[in-house]
Formats: structure tokens, C-alpha cells, sequence
């Protein structure tokens, strides 16, 4: 087996060890990549400047400047609403959230390049007085003291 000393190691280093750290340095090198190439969605800014312009439209340009993809339903999301959008430089959430805001659409963003539309499910609880196990609803509780 080959040997490799370095200036200042007290002990020789066989070189199969060199090896696994050249193999793991290459790892990192590429986790590293896959890290860089996982925060699209965070680091693509967009600009938008329109007046009354349909939501659909609003999503063509987005599309076309940016890699992104819009999956919805058209029963679920009204994409003929007009909207006014101003932004410079502003990322996907951010206009998103201006876009439907006070809406029941809510948007999730998939593989950091497609945006699923859909529609809020809304909660009809009703509020029903609580009565205490045991009492009819004429005769409420006392406590003495």
C-alpha cells in the first residue's frame, strides 16, 4: 500500500483514506447544487405594472417570465376577475398573496415551479349554547356558596 505524508503529519495517511475524502468532498460539492437549485421559488423576483387585468392574464405573463406553472379549476378559481397589480421585483408569494387576498383560493407551490390553485374549504360551524350534562335547558345550574 502507497503512502502519502504531508509536512507537519506525524503519521503516514494510506492513500484509500484520500480517496473516501476526495469521494465526500465531491458529495457535499453536489448536495450543495441540489440545495442552490431547490430555492427558485424564493429567489425568482418578479415585476408586474397592470390595471384592470384579468387574473388569467396575470398568470400567462408570470408564466412567461418565470418557469413557473399554474394547475386549477376553472370552477374553483374565477380567472376572468379583473385585478390591479403593481410589483417590482417582488417574489411568487408575495404576489400571489395580493392576488387573492380576501378570496377563498388558496395556493400551494409544488417542485418549486408549479402553483396548485385551489379553493378553501369554508367552515360552517354553528355555535351551539352548551348545556351541562344532566340539566334541561330551563333549569340551568346553581352554585351556592
Amino acid at each position: 500500500m502507497k503512502n502519502i505524508y504531508f509536512k507537519g503529519w506525524p503519521l503516514a495517511i494510506p492513500f484509500k483514506m484520500t480517496l473516501k475524502m476526495k469521494l465526500t468532498t465531491l458529495l457535499i460539492i453536489v448536495s450543495l447544487f441540489k440545495i442552490q437549485a431547490n430555492s427558485y421559488s424564493q429567489n425568482t423576483k418578479i415585476t408586474l405594472n397592470h390595471d384592470q387585468i384579468s387574473i388569467g392574464d396575470v398568470f400567462k405573463e408570470i408564466e412567461g417570465k418565470s418557469e413557473f406553472r399554474f394547475l386549477y379549476k376553472n370552477k374553483e378559481v374565477d380567472i376572468n376577475r379583473k385585478v390591479s397589480i403593481h410589483v417590482t421585483k417582488e417574489n411568487i408569494y408575495d404576489i400571489l398573496n395580493q392576488l387573492f387576498k380576501e378570496t377563498p383560493v388558496k395556493y400551494e407551490v409544488l417542485d418549486n415551479r408549479q402553483i396548485v390553485l385551489t379553493k378553501q374549504l369554508q367552515k360552517n360551524i354553528k355555535q351551539v349554547k352548551s348545556i351541562p350534562f344532566g340539566c334541561s335547558s330551563s333549569r340551568q345550574p346553581s352554585m351556592e356558596v
